[in-house]
This record gives C-alpha cells, structure tokens and sequence, in this order.
C-alpha cells in the first residue's frame, strides 16, 4: 500500500488531486466524477503558498468518499489521487469559516497540522488507554524514539512512551507521545523526524496532529485500519425506530423556531437533480435550503439535501414524498433556541427511543458535546411522580429562561449503542405534562439526558455550555 492509498484502510476517507491550476482540476473533478457518478460533497480549492515553495500557488480537488468500495474503485481509475481520512462536515465548516484556524505544511508527503482555537490548541476528545505490552506498538515507540533523538519520549514511571488513544467521537484509533528536552525551539526539524518515521511505517496514515505543551512537543499519529465504535450518533433510518414521527410536533414550538426536512434521495439519481426538481415545493411551502447532511441508511452514509421552515402540512409532506428522486424524507427538530450563532457548524443527530425523540449536538471546534446551561433547584409535586419508576438517579433542574426539567446520568456503559439505548429509554416515561422532545450529550463520565416540562416559559436566548 502507497502512502497516498494507506487512508483507504480506514474505511471512510476523502479523495485529493492537486492540479497546478483550476482548469487542470476541473479536469480531475470530471474524471473522478466519470468514476464516481455525481459527487454531491466536492470542492476545488485554491492552495496557498507553502513554506518551501513561496509564491507557488496550486489547486486541490477534495471529494468525500464514504463509501469504501467507491474510493477503491477510484484508486484504479484515475492516476494521481491520493486519499486522506475523511473529517465531517461540520468540521470543514468550521475551518472555512476561520472558527478553527489551521497550522499546517506537508512533509515528505505527509501532513503535519495543528488546529487552534482562538491562541488556544484545540484539545481533541480522546481516550487514553494503558499503555500494553503489544510488540507493534513497541516496534512504533522504538522507530519515534530513534527519530527524534536526541530528544527523550517522556514517559511516567514504568509506562511506555507511546500511549494508545481513541478518538471518542469517531473511533478514530492512534498514539500519542510526549517529546522532551526542550524540542521547541527546533520544532520544525522535529516534526520532520516524526513524519519521516510515519512516511516509512506501512501501518500508520500519513497526518501527524502536534501541540506544545509545558515546553514539550505532543504528537499524534493514527493507525491505518478501520475505526472503533465512536460514540452513538444518528441511527440508520432503516431502522423503525430511527423514524420520527407526528408524535412530537406539538411541542416543537418550545424546543425550536423551525423544522429541518431532509431528503434521501434515489441511489441512481444525482442529489442535485432531485433539488431542482423540488424546488417548486420548497418555495410554495416557504422553506429555504439548509445544512447538507449524511445519514447512515442501509449500514452506507448517503447524502441528504435538507431544508428549514415552518413544519409543512400533511398534503405538502405527501407531496414530497412523492417527488421524482426521492427516496424518502426524515422531518426533525431543528436549531434549538440559544444555538443559533454556533448552529452552522454543529452536528446535530436525532434518535426516537420510545414515544420521545432525543437530539444531540455535537461541536467540532471544542470537539464536545453542547448541553443546556442549568442549574439544581427543588423538587416538587410532579417531579416525584414522574421521578417514581425511574431507576436512575433524577435531579430537578432550571435553564437560564426559567424552564424546569429533570436531568438523568448515565455511566460509562451509555458510550455504547446498548447503554444508551437503556439510559434514553429509562428517560423515556410517557406524561402528559413532559415534552416529547429531549435532548443528551456525552461527558467524560457518561452521558447527560434531560426532559423539560411543558410549561409554556418564553423560549428566549437559552444558553448552552460545552460538556466536559
């Protein structure tokens, strides 16, 4: 395996072509889609100059692939592109927005990069696990020692330098190493030692992250092979009971300004066939174009166009589905009041459990959960009732508009589908005087789960917090 095809054992990945000029891009573009079909998430980006080649301007063609067995067939069919794992949607926004900025420079064919936030490092979400006396990973340790001697892997008493990490919310396997003995100041020789040892290690994607840290330089290197189980997100929509349904409608109004309606779309058909021939509908029923999304149908990712507004009636949705193209349609809550000036890069995901349909809002730039902004208050009447059959512990609790709801935890087991499942069920108690609409996110500890009370409180500018 190429270092330029080593990112195809991830599974999900993105395609690359660097062309020295835009109508030699267009070019590639044409031919990978001649391969492909319709690439519904590609861009052809202007490359600014790099450190060795000043004033050299180029241009890259960037194709999202989550479709292994496409990315394969793509490796044989065009020359010259290369593939490098695949970052959400989300994410991208984020860096074209200027939100997370981007220290980056290719060495030896391998990307080196840092992502900031404001002066601040951005501090993925990673796990960290114990170090194990595993011969490959010793192997590593040994070849990333040897390359940036002089310098010393620190490493705490009777532990292995290289420690393995996961990526929490993608499953993203790697290691992590701390380099000591005052590297910074000849970081960028350093950085070139780390990628040369990746360059030449079948087994690792050619991308190292790096940060600065007390004086020492950390890296991170990931693994060529498929991920772990990341932490649960969307569910597949062929899965019943990842279809919403009327149930929660009614309480929409308290929960958000708009619905977001999304559309699958026919596999033989170009998602931009199927925009224009809907946008008839979208203007009579007043709903503007929202976020592109992927959702998982059939164990596969598939693009789904999107749309925002008033929730339509029953005779528009059955217009839609009806459409030429359309697959099938997916109505959810949309931006939840208080989001609205983070809302373009956050990666919402919607999951029914029950008679209640729970969303999540994942932040690329912190790489965090967001959660509500509460505080504890007292119990009364209802809250014991409702509270009653629940196993888990309850805690009353009041936003930053006055809304009062219950809040329950989950442990550890809720980082997979199984125990989340669990967590939202118990949650999931029917009453009359509860919103159908709850909302969760992942902590450090488990998962944080929340349901609020009917009780007609002025939306207002909620505010949210990122979870730790």
């Amino acid at each position: 395996m190429t270092l330029g095809t080593r990112a195809l054992a991830t599974g999900r990945v993105r395609a690359v072509f660097h062309a020295p000029d835009e109508a030699a891009a267009l070019v590639a573009l044409a031919e990978i889609e001649a391969v492909l079909g319709p690439a519904p998430w590609a861009f052809v980006l202007e490359v600014p100059p790099s450190p060795g080649a000043p004033g050299e301007l180029g241009f890259r063609v960037r194709v999202d692939l989550p479709d292994p067995a496409a990315a394969a067939a793509l490796a044989e069919g065009v020359p010259g592109v290369t593939f490098e794992p695949w970052e959400s949607p989300g994410l991208v926004e984020a860096l074209d927005r200027g939100w997370l900025e981007e220290e980056t420079e290719e060495l030896l064919g391998v990307r080196v990069r840092r992502l900031m936030v404001g002066d601040e490092a951005r501090q993925p979400d990673l796990h960290r696990a114990t170090a194990a006396s595993d011969p490959v990973l010793q192997a590593l340790e040994g070849a990333l020692g040897a390359a940036v001697a002089p310098f010393p892997l620190i490493a705490e008493e009777r532990s292995a330098g290289l420690v393995p990490v996961v990526h929490r919310p993608t499953g993203r396997l790697g290691v992590e190493a701390w380099i000591g003995g005052d590297p910074l100041p000849e970081r960028r020789r350093v950085l070139g030692a780390v990628a040369a040892m990746v360059a030449s290690s079948p087994m690792l994607v050619p991308e190292v992250e790096f940060d600065e840290v007390l004086g020492a330089l950390v890296v991170r290197c990931w693994l060529a092979i498929p991920p772990a189980a990341g932490l649960p997100a969307d569910p597949d929509l062929d899965d019943p009971e990842g279809q919403s349904g009327s149930f929660w409608w009614g309480d929409r109004v308290g929960h958000c300004p708009e619905i977001e309606l999304q559309v699958l779309t026919a596999p033989d058909v170009a998602p931009d066939v199927v925009v224009s021939g809907l946008s008839g509908l979208a203007a009579s029923a007043e709903l503007a174009g929202g976020p592109p999304r992927w959702v998982v149908a059939g164990g596969r990712h598939r693009f789904a166009p999107s749309w925002v507004g008033e929730l339509p009636t029953a005779e528009v949705l059955g217009a839609w589905r009806g459409a030429a193209g359309v697959e099938r349609i997916r109505v959810v809550p949309g931006m939840p009041y208080g989001l609205e000036s983070s809302w373009p890069v956050l990666e919402p995901s919607w999951r029914r459990v029950g008679e209640v349909l729970w969303m999540r809002c994942h932040d690329p730039v912190s790489d965090r959960d967001r959660l509500e902004e509460v505080e504890s208050r007292d119990p009364d009447e209802r809250d014991h009732r409702v509270a009653a059959p629940i196993r888990a512990d309850v805690r009353p609790i009041l936003d930053t508009t006055g809304r009062r709801g219950l809040e329950l935890r989950g442990g550890s087991e809720a980082f997979t589908l199984a125990g989340l499942q669990s967590a939202l069920l118990d949650a999931g108690i029917v009453d009359p005087a509860l919103s159908r609409i709850g909302t969760f996110g992942f902590d450090r500890t488990g998962v944080v789960v929340r349901r609020w009370w009917r009780d007609g409180v002025d939306p207002g500018p909620r505010r949210w917090v990122v979870a730790r």
